[in-house]
């Protein structure tokens, strides 16, 4: 199936983007528990998506965590009683994840494996009850429609996909870098192509996605279960000194953020925007 504005996905140097991105978190791996990788909002955005996993999948699920990082999500879950096999393309974060299962005593739950999202062609058809991939890895995701493949592939009839994922519309984002006269970064997240988006000093090569653009890769699989913004009102995670300087202010917006978060036309705005798919 083929859908305007989706092959452009195809066209990009994946082994090119694909090395960057693996060079780049390799870099960070060690310093990324702290405020680079989990600083207050942050923790926010993953106290969100965690709560939507617990609501969504039995202790008894086994799941799969694209893009692990560290593996905050991955441990989280298996102390609930999940059995996790959490992947990621970057070796120096897949090793912290085995660290980390092995300190929280969850080693035995938690099945580490150094894979990207692209090789999920690895695992047996019908396998999980559920994947999950958090904090924008999708976005890094190059063949878009490949994914959408194996992850119907792999899950299980009626599984569940939860994605947070790097929205296209931040009016924080827009605002901030305007104000600074950075017009161009101001609208870097309206670009159809990859972008090169800089993490200390490394390329990490990143997709833009509207809601509505990303679905189209899935709808040949899966319904629409759940649409809601991530941080609209509350601002995006580098402009954390704000929000820790002004507690007060954030704390109405995010009440704000909760009550009309998954309004028509401001569900798909925000830093982020969380989508969760089932099969058909």
């Amino acid at each position: 199936m083929e859908t305007a504005g989706l092959t452009d996905n195809k066209k990009v140097d994946q082994s090119g983007h694909l090395s960057d991105t693996r060079r780049a978190f390799d870099q960070v791996a060690g310093d990324y528990d702290g405020s680079l990788g989990n600083n207050l909002l942050i923790q926010r955005l993953r106290d969100q998506f965690i709560s939507e996993l617990q609501s969504r999948f039995s202790e008894d699920d086994h799941l799969l965590d694209i893009g692990c990082g560290t593996g905050l999500d991955a441990v989280l879950m298996a102390n609930r009683g999940n059995m996790i096999t959490a992947i990621d393309w970057s070796q120096k974060m897949i090793r912290k994840t085995r660290q980390r299962a092995w300190k929280k005593r969850v080693d035995e739950q938690v099945f580490c494996h150094n894979l990207g999202a692209h090789e999920m062609v690895q695992f047996p058809s019908n396998h999980f009850d559920g994947i999950y991939s958090n904090l924008g890895v999708v976005n890094c995701i190059m063949d878009m429609d490949e994914f959408a493949r194996q992850s119907q592939r792999i899950l299980k009839k009626e599984g569940c996909l939860v994605m947070s994922v790097i929205g296209r519309w931040c009016p924080w984002e827009i605002l901030y870098y305007m104000a600074k006269g950075h017009w161009k970064r101001a609208l870097i997240r309206l670009k159809r192509e990859p972008v090169a988006v800089n993490l200390e000093g490394e390329k990490v090569w990143t997709r833009y996605y509207s809601p509505g653009e990303l679905k189209k890769y899935f709808t040949p699989y899966f319904n629409l279960l759940q649409l809601r913004s991530m941080n609209l009102f509350v601002p995006p995670p580098y402009l954390v000194s704000w929000y820790k300087n002004h507690p007060g202010c954030f704390e109405r917006l995010e009440k704000l953020d909760s009550t009309v978060g998954h309004w028509p036309v401001l569900r798909g705005m925000g830093d982020h925007f969380l989508m969760v798919l089932k099969m058909r």
